[in-house]
């Protein structure tokens, strides 16, 4: 009986180390080299896999760069100096240019400022809230329970006093942040050449009256940023006044709409 399982341990033993080198060999032959490029470029970009490139992570930009020798997008986060190397690893001119773009919070209201409509207790997901009917009485602004957070790739964004609030030095424009608000009050804009970037800091479509028992903080649509700047880059759509950033004009025409806003909800950031 003894003899017979020591047979069978003894030929199980060989069967896989017979079998071990068989995989070791066809993983050895079969193997697809990869372009000592790709590590290359690896070793050049940052390494936080945000997919602002379009692609999933970094070693799919890398693969994707050497298989087609171009730049695609470039690498967001990376900028020029990044891109720039990573052309001379290809061979080729960097061309690619990190769209000039950030993030937005379309809400300006903190705590206290807009008025609650019950205490959530429920999952501290802003998209739990909102499908069970949200949680202040304004239905379009910012739930402060930090889904955008979560997803940054880059710490950009916290949440202060209930509403989102953005590092501009840390943004990195990849728009996962964007995608994960069910409120779409995350926007990627773009700023401009002086290194400024201008938003309505609003999102309530609600009309003057109704928006003003709601949020302190909220625009009411009384168009006086579309009077008071020539050829005005402002437009009032569903009692809202939003930007046409084709049209943005010179800083001291943009102040003049700051200051003359009776909601005081357009806002201005230098972030470059």
């Amino acid at each position: 009986m003894m003899d017979r399982v020591l047979v069978s341990v003894i030929s199980l033993g060989v069967m896989g180390l017979f079998f071990g080198l068989v995989l070791s060999l066809a993983d050895r032959t079969l193997a697809v080299k990869q372009d000592e490029r790709v590590k290359k470029i690896l070793d050049v970009l940052p390494g936080i896999n945000c997919g602002a490139c379009g692609f999933a992570g970094c070693r799919a930009f890398a693969e994707a760069a050497v298989r087609e020798k171009k730049l695609f997008g470039g690498c967001i986060p990376g900028g020029d100096a990044v891109n720039k190397k990573i052309g001379e690893l290809l061979g080729i001119e960097a061309t690619a240019k990190a769209p000039a773009k950030k993030v937005v919070v379309l809400c300006s209201a903190e705590e206290g400022s807009k008025k609650r409509s019950f205490d959530w207790r429920g999952v501290n997901s802003c998209l739990s809230a909102r499908l069970a009917g949200g949680i202040y009485d304004c239905k379009y602004g910012c739930l402060g329970l930090g889904d955008c957070v979560k997803v940054c790739p880059v710490g950009a964004l916290k949440v202060e006093k209930g509403l989102v609030k953005v590092d501009y030095h840390k943004c990195i424009g990849c728009g996962k942040c964007v995608a994960v608000c069910p409120q779409g009050v995350l926007k990627l804009v773009d700023y401009t050449r002086e290194g400024y970037l201008y938003w309505v800091g609003c999102n309530n479509r609600e009309e003057a009256q109704k928006v003003r028992k709601e949020c302190a903080e909220g625009c009411i649509g009384g168009g006086i940023c579309t009077k008071i700047i020539k050829d005005s880059p402002f437009v009032i759509e569903n009692n809202l006044s939003s930007l046409d950033y084709e049209k943005i004009q010179d800083p001291v025409s943009m102040n003049i709409a700051i200051e003359k806003c009776p909601a005081h909800c357009i806002k201005k950031e230098k972030v470059v």
